[in-house]
This record gives structure tokens, C-alpha cells and sequence, in this order.
């Protein structure tokens, strides 16, 4: 399963112009209620012509994030009317974020969909399968001391898991927020918030899964997302912490 990615990245003219909006809107630099630059400050500002302007405020319609009227211009609308699982909307809200609240959301879900993925592989995954997330774990442990390939084992791990489900909603549902795990794993992995316990939590969990054990996984891949829930806010607060110091 590829790691989720935004629908619209940075290669073109309007996908730039999607992305900086976008983010602008959903960082809140840009208010709920506040109007968009008009066209004409778009064009100027960001040396595009006014087809790719109104191609990048229709994109930004789409997912929910502001509507456009005649005369009027374009304006954010409320939170309540974003699509929060489109793919570029949740990058837009997690990647670079140091927002414990929305950190909060994304773990709240993954700890209401991850175990019961994990209980589900238990007994579903096929010999195949299990054998792919004993290799994943593997490498897991042989890269406890290179970062960058202890989270893309991780990754894999996890992914391997949800794909022996074989349900595709539940695919779409955690290839969406990829991109905020992806966050938490760069937080708990690359900023070195990992230890080997963590790895080992893995293990109980591909224990449980060869073993057939459905409740067993499901406990399992809880005491992974509460230990990641415990290392990621642990690393906001303190990041939160070093800012404030710098500013004062």
C-alpha cells in the first residue's frame, strides 16, 4: 500500500496554488469567514493567469474548504463543511503541525480503527500475509539504528496487517490519514522519541496475529497507538515548551 499522499502536489502551477491556499485555510492564516485575495491580487502574487486561479479555487470548492460566488469572490467556509478525509486536507492539517488538539483527533481514530484492523488479520490474514508482516518485523529489528529505515519498516508493518483484511473501505479509511501517521511516525522515529520497546509491542502483535489470537491482537495494537499517543505528545509539549522560550 503506497503512504497516503495530497491528491494535488506541488508539479504544477495550480497545484501550487491549491497547496498554499490550502494550507493558509486550514492553518488558519487564512479565517473561517474571511474572503480570499480577489483574483486579480492571486494572479499578481502568484504569476498565474486567471484560468489557473479559477481552476485552483474550483479544486478547493470540491473540498469543502471555501465557496465562490458572483461578484462576491471566494470565501472560507465553516470547519463543519470540509471534507476532513480528503487526502491533501489532512496533509494540510498534520504535516509540520505542532497542534496537540489536532494530534489528539488523529490518534483518538487511529486507536478506534487500528486494533480492530489487527483483530480482523488475526483471523482472516492468509499464510502469505503473515509471512509478509513476519518479514516486516524483521526488518523492524534490524534497523533499530538507522531511522529512516525503522519507519518505513513500520510503515510496512502496519500496512501489511491492513491489507490481509482485504476490505477496501477500511484500506481508503487508513490510506487517507497516512499522511498524519506519517507525521507521528517522523515524531517518534526520526526525532528519536523510538526505543526498543516500541519494536517489541510490534511483536506482541505479530505474535498474537500468527497465533490466531483475535483479542490478543486487538490488545496488542492498542498498547501500540497509546505508547505512539504517549511519545507524540510528550514531543509537542516540549516542542511547544522550547518556542515559547524563544519567544520570551
Amino acid at each position: 500500500m503506497a503512504e497516503s499522499a495530497g491528491i494535488y502536489p506541488d508539479r504544477s502551477l495550480h497545484s501550487r496554488l491549491v497547496n498554499s491556499i490550502g494550507r493558509r485555510i486550514i492553518t488558519g492564516a487564512i479565517p473561517v469567514g474571511s474572503a480570499l485575495p480577489t483574483e486579480a491580487e492571486l494572479i499578481e502574487q502568484f504569476s498565474v493567469s486567471r484560468t489557473v486561479v479559477r481552476e485552483a479555487t474550483k479544486i478547493l470548492a470540491g473540498k469543502g474548504l471555501i465557496e465562490t460566488r458572483t461578484r462576491l469572490g471566494s470565501r472560507v467556509k465553516p470547519v463543519e463543511t470540509w471534507n476532513l478525509l480528503d487526502p491533501d486536507v489532512v496533509s494540510w492539517r498534520y504535516v509540520g503541525s505542532l497542534e496537540v488538539a489536532d494530534f489528539e483527533e488523529l490518534i483518538q481514530l487511529q486507536q478506534v480503527i487500528e486494533p480492530g484492523i489487527a483483530g480482523l488479520a488475526a483471523v482472516q490474514a492468509s499464510q502469505g500475509d503473515r509471512e509478509l508482516m513476519r518479514t516486516c518485523y524483521e526488518r523492524m529489528e534490524a534497523s533499530e539504528h538507522d531511522p529512516e529505515a525503522l519507519a518505513l519498516a513500520d510503515r510496512e508493518f502496519h500496512e501489511a496487517i491492513v491489507d490481509s483484511v482485504g476490505n477496501e473501505l477500511l484500506r481508503y479509511i487508513y490510506n487517507v490519514i497516512g499522511s498524519g501517521l506519517s507525521e507521528i511516525r517522523a515524531m517518534t522515529v526520526y526525532r528519536r522519541k523510538h526505543e526498543v520497546r516500541d519494536t517489541k509491542l510490534h511483536k506482541v502483535v505479530l505474535d498474537a496475529i500468527l497465533a490466531h489470537d483475535q483479542q490478543a491482537a486487538i490488545t496488542a495494537m492498542n498498547d501500540i497507538v497509546s505508547a505512539s499517543r504517549k511519545a507524540v505528545l510528550t514531543y509537542l509539549t516540549n516542542a511547544l515548551e522550547q518556542d515559547q522560550r524563544r519567544e520570551d
